[in-house]
């Protein structure tokens, strides 16, 4: 799962500033791969299906329960994903 945006719910002065980023959360991190996740590892993002638009929160909680809610639609939609074999531009070169 991924948001790519400018984290619009956090204080616009944090240490983002305003960038956009793509900050991405596998749902179910391989423990071979190490326990510390992919930090400080460089990985292959491949966006699939878009669950909606960058939101604002109100406050924490609220920023904390649409997570939760996009985590179930994540997983809802890999449940029922059949991958296919889609062209890249790599693959054209």
């Amino acid at each position: 799962m991924a948001n790519l945006g400018v984290r619009p719910s956090l204080d616009p002065n944090d240490v983002n500033g305003g960038r956009v980023l793509l900050e991405t959360h596998c749902l179910d991190w391989p423990l071979p791969l190490g326990g510390e996740g992919a930090y400080g590892k460089i990985i292959r993002v491949e966006l699939l299906h878009k669950l909606h638009d960058e939101l604002k929160y109100d406050s924490l909680a609220a920023l904390t329960a649409g997570i939760a809610k996009d985590c179930d639609d994540a997983r809802a939609f890999f449940a029922s994903y059949t991958e296919t074999r889609r062209q890249t531009t790599r693959d054209r070169i």
